[in-house]
C-alpha cells in the first residue's frame, strides 16, 4: 500500500484521538486557569496602559486587532480580558462548545503574548499552537460519520498535533546537544543553581555529579530519540518516561504551568485503541485487587466468628 494512500485512510476513517485530546484541552485549561489567578492581581502593573508590556495586537488579528487595543487602553479592559480568558478556560476544561472556547483563549492568548511577550515559555508556545490547531477538531461531545469533512478535518488536526510535538521534542533534544554544558553532563547543576527556576531544598541534590550528569545525558537523549520512541513499541513506556520528567520538573523547578502542558501533550499522543487498553487493564488489577481484599476479609471474620 503507497504512502498516499495510508495516509488517504488514516484521514478518512474514524475520528482519532479522542481521549488524548480531552486530556490535551483540560492540561491547557488547567494551565491558564492557574496563570489567570497569579497574574491577575498584577494584571495593570504587566499589561495596563502604563505597564512593563507595551506591544500591539498581532498583524493576524485583523479587524479583531481594535478589540484587542481597546483592552489594554485601560486597566478596566485588562481585567475584562483576564476574566473572558477565564471563563473560556473553563469552558474548555468542562467540554462545553470546545470550538467557541479554543478560539477565545487564542484571540486573548495571543493578545496577552503580544502585550508582553517577554514572560511566556515553552508551555505557552505549545499551547498557542495546540490552540490553533483545535479549531479543527470536533467539539468534545460531537460525533460525526467516518470519512465525512468534518471527521477529515479533525483527523488533520490531530495529525497536525502530533508532528508539532514530536518536533518540539526534536528540535529541544538537537538545540541542547549543540551546547556544551549538556554535552558536558552539567546543564541540570547550572538550572538547579538559578533560584528562580528551582526550590532551594533541591538544589543540594545537583551537586553530585553522578545524579547531575546521569539526568542531564538521560534528558538529552530522551528528547533527542522521541521521534523514534512515539512510533515504536515501547511508546507507552516513551511516554511514561516523559510524564514523569515532566512532573519532575514541576516538582523541583516549580514551572507547573509549562509542564502541566507537556504532560497533556504526552497523555495526547495515546490513541484511543492504546487507553481502552489500559483501562482494561486497570480494572482487571482493580478486580484482583478488590477480591484479594474481600478473601482476606472473609477469611479475618471466619476466624473471629465463634
Amino acid at each position: 500500500m503507497s504512502l498516499v494512500r495510508r495516509i488517504h485512510e488514516w484521514l478518512g476513517g474514524a475520528a482519532r484521538h479522542r481521549i488524548g485530546i480531552r486530556a490535551l484541552q483540560i492540561a491547557i485549561a488547567l494551565s491558564i486557569i492557574v496563570r489567570c489567578f497569579t497574574e491577575l492581581p498584577q494584571s495593570a502593573w504587566l499589561f495596563g496602559p502604563h505597564g512593563l508590556g507595551t506591544g500591539g495586537p498581532p498583524a493576524m488579528f485583523g479587524p479583531l486587532g481594535a478589540v484587542s487595543a481597546w483592552c489594554f487602553a485601560s486597566t478596566t479592559g485588562v481585567v475584562v480580558l483576564f476574566v473572558a480568558q477565564l471563563c473560556a478556560a473553563l469552558m474548555l476544561l468542562a467540554g462545553v462548545s470546545t470550538r467557541v472556547a479554543t478560539f477565545a483563549l487564542l484571540f486573548t492568548y495571543l493578545s496577552f503574548e503580544s502585550r508582553f511577550p517577554q514572560i511566556t515559555d515553552g508551555g505557552d508556545n505549545l499551547a498557542r499552537l495546540a490552540l490553533m490547531y483545535m479549531l479543527l477538531l470536533l467539539p468534545a461531545r460531537a460525533k460525526a460519520a467516518q470519512g465525512s469533512v468534518r471527521t477529515w478535518l479533525h483527523n488533520l488536526g490531530v495529525a497536525l498535533l502530533i508532528g508539532q510535538v514530536v518536533i518540539l521534542y526534536f528540535t529541544a533534544g538537537m538545540m541542547k546537544a549543540q551546547g556544551s554544558q549538556w554535552m558536558q553532563g552539567t546543564a541540570l547543576y547550572m538550572i538547579s543553581q538559578v533560584e528562580w527556576v528551582s526550590l532551594p531544598g533541591l538544589r543540594d541534590v545537583f551537586k553530585h555529579s553522578i545524579v547531575t550528569v546521569s539526568a542531564s545525558y538521560m534528558t538529552l537523549a530522551f528528547q533527542v530519540m522521541f521521534p523514534v520512541g512515539v512510533f515504536s513499541r515501547f511508546k507507552l513506556l516513551f511516554l511514561a518516561l516523559g510524564m514523569g520528567f515532566h512532573v519532575g520538573i514541576g516538582l523541583f523547578m516549580g514551572l507547573v504551568t509549562f509542564s502541566a502542558v507537556m504532560i497533556g501533550a504526552e497523555a495526547f499522543l495515546i490513541d484511543d485503541e492504546e487507553y481502552s487498553d489500559l483501562f482494561a487493564r486497570a480494572r482487571r488489577v482493580v478486580d484482583r485487587v478488590r477480591a484479594r481484599f474481600e478473601s482476606v476479609m472473609g477469611r479475618s471474620l471466619v476466624k473471629v466468628t465463634p
